[in-house]
């Protein structure tokens, strides 16, 4: 019963999570409205339409944005 478990619990940790914009603002430490300045102009997150005027993002999406932001320093 122990290894269903620990699967089932490793299997639950890679569930990609979507957060609402004022969720990944507040984890990111930006404003909700600079995020959203950001993904006006194409340089944010993908954006998930949730409902009519709910928005959200996959933390996969999150990372891999903030991963192409990275510097390289020469």
């Amino acid at each position: 019963m122990s290894s269903k478990l620990n699967r089932r619990q490793r299997r639950l940790a890679h569930v990609d999570r979507i957060l609402t914009l004022h969720e990944f603002a507040k984890l990111n430490s930006i404003s909700t409205m600079t995020l959203m300045r950001t993904i006006r102009r194409g340089d944010g997150p993908k954006v998930i339409k949730l409902s009519l005027r709910r928005f959200g993002i996959r933390e996969s999406d999150g990372a891999a944005c903030q991963a192409e932001r990275v510097l390289e320093r020469a």
